[in-house]
This record gives structure tokens, sequence and C-alpha cells, in this order.
């Protein structure tokens, strides 16, 4: 007996809100949501912290990459390990950063989502009220993210909207950024090696991988 495949039901995808309140449906791990919001809080600080982290270490190397190429630097090191010869490093400087920049994109986004079902967690075990007007944002960590702050302000007030459309602005602004950086790398390795140098393509064709892994990973702020 066949069927066609019109027949065949399709699996139902189920949000973060539904898995939230089916959780928590089971009095016994309902009795246990304020441990769990308090997990969450922390793994949301613990992700913030990695986020500056790493955007400070891609400024760094944003910074290497120009000193090295005007010879403004004898060598680098990491720790124990010293480079001399940093012609090697310079090649690779562009798949750090791509990487970082991955790095960075993945981090917000688990952030996002961890937030959001630190929200979800709330309105299935309080109610919707405190999450609604936007209360719970206070509970989680945003300081320190360009993209995150107006998530703080008040739901329907001018100022969250500004700065959701500042979020958006900059947002856009730091993609940009990254693609005009990279341009401008591989112009001047390009420039500095020839283009028979098989590690700068090396380095592209890396580069070009966690620079898509990173873009399918931009979010655009909205209010």
């Amino acid at each position: 007996m066949s069927s066609s495949a019109s027949d065949i039901a399709k699996p139902t995808r189920r949000t973060i809100k539904d898995r939230a309140a089916a959780a928590l449906a089971d009095d016994a791990l309902s009795a246990y949501a304020p441990d769990i919001l308090s997990a969450l809080r922390e793994n949301l600080r613990l992700l913030s912290a990695e986020i500056r982290q790493s955007a400070i270490f891609l400024f760094l190397l944003i910074v290497s990459f120009e000193l090295i190429g005007r010879t403004a630097v004898a060598e680098v090191s990491f720790g124990p390990i010293r480079l001399t010869d940093l012609t090697l490093f310079y090649r690779t400087v562009p798949v750090l950063v791509a990487y970082f920049c991955h790095s960075i994109m993945f981090l917000i986004s688990n952030r996002k989502q961890t937030d959001e079902l630190h929200r979800q967690i709330i309105c299935a075990r309080y109610g919707d009220s405190l999450a609604q007007e936007g209360l719970s944002n206070y509970l989680t960590t945003h300081y320190g993210s360009l993209t995150g702050d107006f998530m703080v302000a008040p739901l329907g007030t001018p100022l969250r909207t500004r700065l959701a459309r500042l979020a958006r602005f900059t947002t856009l602004l730091l993609v940009l950024s990254f693609f005009v950086f990279l341009a401008y790398a591989f112009f001047r390795l390009f420039v500095r090696f020839g283009i028979r140098d098989i590690l700068v393509w090396i380095s592209l064709m890396l580069t070009l991988l966690f620079t898509t892994r990173a873009v399918l990973l931009v979010d655009v702020p909205d209010d």
C-alpha cells in the first residue's frame, strides 16, 4: 500500500515557549524553576564575558596586522611561545579574525536563545505579566553589548525605539567594517607575497569558510 508524501504528517516545530511550558507542566520540575533561572542567569553572565574577551582579542589581532605590515613589531608572544618570523602569522591573521567573528556570532546567538528560555520559563512559572512588560530583561545580563543594551529599556517607549534603531545600525556597521578589513588585509597580503603564494590562498579559503558561517549567524536586532 503506497502513500503520497503529502499524507505523511510533518513533525510540529516546537518553539522555546512550547518546550518551557511543557517542561514546567511537571510539578516536580516546576519546583526547581528558581534554580533553573539562576543557572540560566549565570550562563548569560559567562556568555557576555566570553563575548567581551573575544571582541578584545579580535581588536588586538586587527591592530597587530597593521603594525606587522608597517614593520613596527619585531616579534609576537603567546604566553611561552615567541614568534620572530612573523610572515606566517601575518598570513594567518585574517583567518583568526574571521574565526573570532564567527565565535562571537555563535556566542551572541547562544546568549539570545538562553535569554529567550529564561523569559519563557518566567512566563510559564509566574505568568506573562513580568515578561510582557519587559521587566524580566532586568534580571539578565546585557552589559557590555553594543547591540543588546536596548533590551533593558521599557517596552513601547521612545527610548527603546531609538536604542533598537541604534542597535540595528551598529550591527550593520560592524558587519561592513569586518568585510572592509578582510578586503584590505588580502589586498596587502597579495601585494606583499604575490598572487601565486599558496599560503595566502589557503588563508583566503579558510577566511571565506569562517566568514560564511559568521554571516549566517548575524541577527539584526528588532524592537
